[in-house]
């Protein structure tokens, strides 16, 4: 699907609190099928709140027609400072329709100065992510330490 230009990026912060939340809330069934945090993380608003204070994490809101519709993420990979590894939530009504590819794409073009390689991780049963990281340029390597691929795209 052709990138949609009503995908915007807006950072998070604990003044989103609120609103990321009921993103959270209203999908936590959804998420559940793939997600490795478990649905207890962000029980409330406060929680949220802290998490988007904390350092060394950049969170951006994926907004579409002005809806908070998903969350892109990007930290230091643990195993080299110089990638930035990637995670992403979508509200199960915003996908298949190309908002997490258009969302990563454009996280790896605010992040490009300040890391030269991308990773994520991907649940092998999870296809649409898969696919989102696929089109997004990112290719398989080896597994995890849960036996999972983890993706990679490099920019030099």
């Amino acid at each position: 699907m052709p990138q949609d230009a009503s995908v915007e990026l807006h950072i998070l912060t604990p003044d989103n609190a609120k609103e990321y939340f009921a993103l959270l809330d209203r999908n936590r069934a959804f998420f559940a099928k793939f997600n490795k945090l478990p649905a207890d993380k962000y029980p409330d608003v406060e929680s949220v709140a802290r998490a988007l204070a904390e350092p060394g994490k950049k969170r951006w809101g994926i907004y579409r027609f002005g809806l908070l519709v998903g969350m892109v993420s990007i930290k230091p990979w643990e195993k080299d400072a110089n990638a930035g590894e990637i995670g992403y939530v979508l509200d199960e009504h915003a996908s298949g329709e190309g908002v997490t590819t258009d969302a990563v794409k454009q996280l790896v073009m605010l992040s490009a100065k300040e890391y030269s390689a991308f990773v994520a991780e991907a649940d092998p049963r999870n296809a649409t992510n898969i696919r989102v990281l696929e089109k997004s340029g990112f290719t398989a390597g080896g597994p995890n330490e849960a036996g999972e691929p983890v993706y990679y795209l490099s920019l030099r």
